[in-house]
């Protein structure tokens, strides 16, 4: 067996989050902005009401800010559970394991459009970086590790539709 290297752990993977994060950030600006703005007025719930019914294009457009924030808040809300749910996986052991060479590769191709394959042991791999879903996703043609013959170890959780790779060692 030759020495494996840790390429890729889920625990260690925050990109997933990456746009829940922004999108709260701007999200939070945007609510901090508007309630400093609407404090300095006589009644807030009043001048709430009224951005329904002004031809002032800031209110106007603070209105509508306000209910793009809560939509974006909705899918960011639709993503971190996943996140967590995944990450719960790993920290209790839930993972099978499976370790030898990668026997069958049906790499992406150059234009994307579909998802990488990859067999080890009679256990199939799908993945692709345009896929919301957690875990390993670095395609062949944007650097990834895979490819046929390569010795490996995978952790990975099944789904209904798929193989998650949450652990990846090389040699």
């Amino acid at each position: 067996m030759p020495k494996l290297h840790l390429v890729y752990n889920f625990i260690d993977d925050y990109s997933d989050l990456e746009f829940p994060l922004s999108v709260g950030l701007v999200f939070a600006l945007f609510v901090f902005a508007t309630i400093s703005y609407y404090l300095k007025k006589r009644n807030i719930i009043t001048y709430l009401l009224e951005l329904l019914w002004q031809d002032n294009a800031w209110n106007n457009a603070l209105f509508a800010s306000f209910f793009i924030g809560v939509i974006f808040s909705l899918i960011c809300s639709m993503t971190i559970p996943g996140f967590l749910n995944l990450r719960e996986i790993c920290n209790t052991h839930q993972l099978k394991f499976v370790e030898g060479r990668v026997t069958d590769f049906d790499p992406m191709p150059g234009a994307g459009h579909r998802p990488e394959f990859v067999k080890v042991k009679d256990v199939w791999f799908g993945f692709s970086e345009g896929a919301g879903t957690g875990g390993y996703k670095k395609t062949a043609v944007h650097g990834g590790v895979f490819k046929k013959g390569l010795y490996v170890k995978i952790g990975y959780y099944p789904t209904f539709h798929n193989n998650l790779i949450l652990w990846l060692e090389t040699e």
